[in-house]
């Protein structure tokens, strides 16, 4: 799978997979920090009196919490949401110390699971719809809130998917599931009496992550399966060795969701989970895949813009590049919060005997930064892992080409672009109004007017040495500033307004430089 803006976002912010889990007690916090976690997925009884008692466990030990209420205090009749007098309460005191709050957990299994009186159905309990509508009246009391459902497998519901299939009474219940959650956790467990499910496991993971990313618009967190159970069906049927829980904790970090949590680290429901096991702890922690191997030979493919993954296209100097092929490293690695790295495992790639700053490398794809002194013209470049350097493939260079990060990842469809004043992202269910300012994200608007050295971070506002021109609709609208986004490398953004007399509706977005079109776009205007 290309990885486009998301991952680009992300490793320009050193986000790495966090890693946390299910269920610890407070006791376990301290040495869940030791071990690299960031955060926990816990509940607190309706006593709000005891609700500190976790949230100051949490600040001392630095910790972020994924937390809910044990018992959901939400009520659903005839389509309509209550909450409870103690579910608003404990909203709000979230909101008061929402610097500890990575999310609030509602519920677990809401499509397989009454929430309310633990009954299953393959009809589907709680609707798409309904969660929607749930998320909607959460965020009348803490306006910020994410949310976070624990659901499995959600491309199973839809249509088309498995569960669906089997299941004629589910109907276009989840057709749509969009705006169901912010995070959704997901998961497969590998681990039975008749071996290690890796390969079908992994391939499951990877279906849900692109699912919950391009269908859902929500972030993924893998539920990390490690617990044994007697009376789950035939599922969890043993507990994992020391060598399987190391890759499958590898594995699935090289699928690069937004995290991973360990399920489960302790909870008497089962007969064995990770508390148990002190000498396995290291195995589930992000340092536990920084070795590498013995390096092969790297293939390289293609090399296209980031952020349109056309690689017919010439790229412009300050570009953000996206290389593929194979065996370009053993796993992944973002670079850090300060200057890039000129290597990251092993791994370089080299322009004309050069290297390049890297965002991150990955088995099959490394994002890089071109030079803004590159000059126009062929450029040969290459992969050097280790002492192994692959062949050389021809990079064409022009001073300007233009292209916008795309919601989709793929060069179509939304721009990646935020509303200036409120900074939310504009999408088809989040338009922007007629008149407002919008910011659009892109790369390749080449050199600046002053100066910078390529690898370091601009801090302020740095035009492009080339105004271009935007059209929203096929007319040119008002070009605010076009240049870099200061704390980033690579990216640039391109501020403009919105005229006031569009209609509403969703309109081509385009940027032209020199006579260079960008890939077209859309924006959507209230």
């Amino acid at each position: 799978m290309k990885h486009g803006w998301l991952i680009l976002w992300a490793s320009l912010l050193c986000a790495q997979v966090e890693t946390g889990t299910h269920w610890p007690g407070v006791s376990d916090f301290p040495r869940l920090k030791s071990l690299g976690y960031s955060f926990v997925v816990t509940t607190v009884d309706g006593n709000p009196n005891n609700w500190a008692t976790t949230f100051d466990a949490a600040d001392r030990a630095g910790l972020k919490l994924i937390i809910g209420i044990y018992n959901p205090p939400y009520t659903l009749s005839n389509g309509i949401w209550t909450i409870t007098p103690t579910g608003q309460s404990f909203i709000r005191y979230a909101q008061s110390r929402s610097a500890l709050v990575k999310a609030l957990f509602v519920f677990n299994e809401p499509y397989w699971v009454d929430p309310w009186t633990y009954r299953t159905s393959l009809c589907g309990q709680v609707s798409a719809a309904d969660l929607r509508t749930l998320r909607t009246e959460i965020r009348k009391l803490w306006p910020e809130a994410k949310i976070f459902h624990d659901i499995g497998a959600p491309q199973s519901w839809a249509p088309g998917g498995e569960v669906n299939r089997e299941n004629a009474c589910i109907g276009n219940k989840y057709a749509d599931q969009t705006g169901v959650a912010d995070f959704v956790g997901v998961w497969y467990y590998p681990f039975e009496t008749n071996g290690y499910l890796k390969t079908q496991a992994l391939a499951a993971m990877r279906a849900s992550l692109e699912f919950t990313k391009t269908r859902m618009g929500a972030e993924t967190v893998f539920d990390a399966q490690a617990f044994r159970c007697r009376n789950c069906g035939g599922e969890a049927s043993r507990f994992p060795t020391a060598a399987e829980i190391k890759d499958w904790n590898c594995a699935l970090r090289e699928l690069q969701p937004h995290a991973i949590s360990w399920y489960v680290w302790r909870q008497n429901l089962y007969d064995d989970y990770l508390a148990n096991y002190p000498a396995l702890w290291p195995n589930t922690s992000p340092s536990a895949c920084g070795g590498t191997a013995a390096a092969p030979v790297p293939d390289l493919s293609s090399v296209a813009s980031a952020a349109t993954f056309q690689s017919a296209l010439p790229m412009a100097p300050g570009s953000i590049v996206s290389i593929f092929g194979e065996r370009f490293a053993s796993e992944v690695q973002v670079a850090g919060t300060n200057r890039l790295p000129k290597e990251l495992s092993s791994t370089a790639v080299l322009l004309n005997g050069d290297t390049l700053p890297l965002y991150f490398v990955a088995p099959t794809q490394i994002n890089a930064l071109l030079p803004y002194d590159v000059p126009a013209g062929n450029a040969a470049l290459q992969i050097r892992r280790g002492t192994e350097v692959s062949g050389k493939l021809t990079l064409r260079v022009a001073d300007q080409a233009p292209g916008i990060f795309t919601l989709n990842e793929g060069g179509t469809g939304a721009a990646v672009a935020v509303d200036a004043l409120t900074n939310q992202v504009v999408t088809e269910s989040n338009p922007i109004a007629a008149g407002s300012f919008a910011v659009i994200y892109a790369t390749g608007l080449g050199r600046l007017r002053a100066a910078l050295a390529t690898g370091e971070i601009p801090m302020a506002a740095n035009e492009a040495a080339v105004r271009p021109v935007v059209t929203l609709n096929g007319n040119p609208v008002t070009v605010l500033y076009a240049g870099v986004t200061p704390g980033y490398l690579g990216l640039y953004q391109v501020n403009i307004q919105v005229p006031s007399s569009l209609a509403p509706g969703t309109y081509p977005l385009r940027i032209t430089q020199s006579g260079v079109a960008s890939n077209l776009a859309t924006l959507t205007v209230r």
